[in-house]
């Protein structure tokens, strides 16, 4: 979420001008004074420092260095600095002071824009041809930025010569309101690669499914758990600790058996240790060997199917698929394939060695533990218990390896899975670039939009006192008041139209709200006209906004800039306003020098 926290001019020298830090309001940003003083320049610097390419008046740039506007999203705070004296350099200073330089105009910045409002980068096709278009900070800043000048015309007006994506406004409002682009553009290319991804993903699945099979077959404790032979397993190593509990020592005849036993145990581990580490380490080359075997199989297969392609064709052109990344892949994979059979070679050498030398110790210890049994028990007594140790050893190992059949279920399980998410997205890429791919859902998100945005709209026209009979949008999301198509050049008075302006800006955001859409939650209105709103109608039309944050749970922000007197609001509830302060000539200026008057 994006909040708008401080405005700042800041002035090119000494005497150059400075607005203040100007503070935003949680809800409401009241920016009251006289005509001509600085209202309409103050309310552009905010856009305008966000890289949106409206032209500041001459002496605006020529007075003042540079527009910083302070904001947060999602509680961190960020400084984005326009540099007046540059015709495009943005700096935006993030948490921890880092700093990102933007010289390379709107597109460069549009993508830092699109990030922080959370709008979706999406192709387009062109408005002229049959080309991609992307859309920019141009094309989505009049949905809550409504210009003085000709903003109030239309409920949307994008600069003179910025549209150039086909049914623009259509585009931008489905991506405000979360619902698929009506125009996207999709390259056949695009289209083919993700069906033969989808028939990968297939093909890879399939060869799980095999693998799990086979692991079925061979586990011999399938519906055992970890934690269970686990516990088995330490229940068997107490066993094995009482036996030796068990067997009562003579000191004065074992202290150098005992003193031999605990040095050969010492080896014994550190052969144990270099032996679990070079398994555990033949297991996972293992492992990683089967998953090369079967992408290699796949190539394979895919090299092969390229030849039959080419052989039946007898044009190399026409195969279906480019042999010559099959071949180079395929190489590749055989090539490490082979490196790591030498190296896993090599570590099963080593294991069998340290395997030999384990068991080595293993024997002299028991036989060391034998010696000390028959010297203080007699040699009877030492039979049956070296016996039972025997048989809880093999115990162990068979819960052993149990346990490592467990877990390779599990990582092959769990390998499944993803797959089968993999192909969910490989699906859904497919149905997207397909032509005919989601129309019946597509249409029905959209019928949703549409019924959702006409029932707001009519809410927020009785709100400001519009008169209408009917209030209906197409599928354009054009929108048509007792049956004629509202815009620039149809019939409505200048209070009419700036009420239905104000109306459709409220209803579109309240929409966004209901359909979980990305609309910035922020509305910048240059130049509401007193003679065409009434006070009643104002507070009413602010008022409704403010509960929208109640109702909806989130923050909303509005900033106005109005004239006459009689129209300042007072106190409100998250409200701050915003009066001329800077003394020029005897009268004050929002924009003007930061300390004495000047004639």
């Amino acid at each position: 979420m994006v909040v708008f926290r401080a405005l700042e001019f800041l002035p090119r020298e000494q005497n150059g001008w400075t607005s203040g830090l100007k503070k935003f309001g949680e809800n409401v940003t009241e920016v009251h004074g006289p005509n001509n003083r600085g209202k309409t320049p103050l309310l552009k610097g905010i856009v305008y420092c966000m890289g949106y390419p409206i032209a500041l008046p001459d002496d605006v740039r020529e007075h003042c260095k540079s527009i910083r506007l302070l904001i947060e999203k999602d509680g961190l705070a960020y400084t984005i600095e326009r540099d007046l004296r540059q015709e495009f350099l943005i700096t935006v200073t993030g948490p921890e002071g880092v700093r990102e330089v933007f010289s390379g105009g709107e597109g460069q910045m549009s993508d830092w824009i699109f990030d922080l409002f959370g709008w979706e980068r999406i192709e387009l096709t062109q408005k002229m041809g049959s080309g991609s278009a992307e859309l920019y900070l141009s094309s989505m800043f009049p949905v809550f930025w409504i210009d003085q000048d000709f903003g109030w015309g239309d409920v949307y007006r994008p600069l003179p010569n910025k549209s150039f994506v086909k049914s623009q406004k259509q585009e931008v409002v489905r991506l405000i309101l979360g619902v698929a682009a009506k125009y996207p553009f999709k390259d056949k290319t695009d289209y083919e690669e993700a069906k033969e991804n989808l028939k990968i993903v297939f093909e890879e699945i399939e060869i799980k499914k095999r693998l799990m099979r086979e692991l079925e077959i061979r586990s011999s404790a399938p519906t055992e758990e970890l934690e269970d032979l686990a516990k088995e397993r330490n229940d068997v190593l107490g066993k094995i600790e009482e036996l030796t509990k068990k067997v009562v020592f003579a000191e004065d005849a074992n202290d150098s058996v005992d003193a031999e036993i605990r040095n050969i145990d010492r080896r014994s581990e550190d052969v144990k240790m270099r032996l679990d580490q070079l398994q555990a380490r033949e297991r996972r080359l293992t492992g990683e060997m089967n998953d090369l075997e079967a992408e290699i199989s796949i190539l394979s297969d895919n090299s092969n199917i390229a030849d039959m392609f080419e052989e039946f064709c007898g044009n190399p052109s026409c195969a279906v698929f480019k042999k010559d990344g099959f071949g180079k892949k395929l190489l590749y994979l055989k090539d490490q394939k082979k490196d790591m059979e030498m190296v896993v070679s090599d570590l099963i050498s080593e294991i069998r060695i340290l395997e030999s030398k384990f068991k080595e110790y293993v024997g002299q210890v028991e036989s060391l533990r034998a010696s000390k049994l028959s010297r203080v028990q007699g040699a009877p007594v030492v039979e049956p218990i070296m016996s039972l140790s025997s048989r809880y050893s093999e115990t162990i190992a068979e819960i052993d390896v149990k346990i490592a059949m467990l877990k390779q279920n599990q990582l092959v399980r769990n390998q499944f899975t993803n797959l089968l998410l993999k192909k969910d997205k490989a699906e859904q890429r497919v149905k997207e670039l397909s032509p005919k791919g989601g129309k019946a859902a597509k249409e029905q998100n959209l019928l949703d939009a549409v019924v959702c945005l006409q029932q707001k709209t009519a809410e927020w026209m009785d709100a400001v006192g519009v008169k209408y009979s009917e209030i209906k949008f197409d599928d354009k999301f054009d929108l048509y008041i007792d049956g004629k198509k509202f815009g620039e050049g149809s019939e409505e008075s200048g209070s009419g139209r700036q009420r239905i302006v104000l109306a459709y800006h409220a209803a579109l955001l309240e929409t966004s709200l209901v359909l979980g859409g990305s609309h910035p939650k922020v509305l910048i209105l240059d130049g509401i006209r007193q003679h065409e709103l009434n006070l009643k109608d104002l507070n009413a039309y602010l008022s409704k906004m403010i509960g929208l944050k109640t109702l909806y749970g989130t923050n909303l922000q509005i900033v106005f800039s109005i004239t006459a007197e009689e129209f300042d609001l007072g106190e409100m509830s998250g409200k701050e306003t915003w009066y001329p302060e800077k003394m020029i000539n005897g009268e004050y200026w929002f924009l003007g020098p930061d300390k004495k008057e000047v004639k």
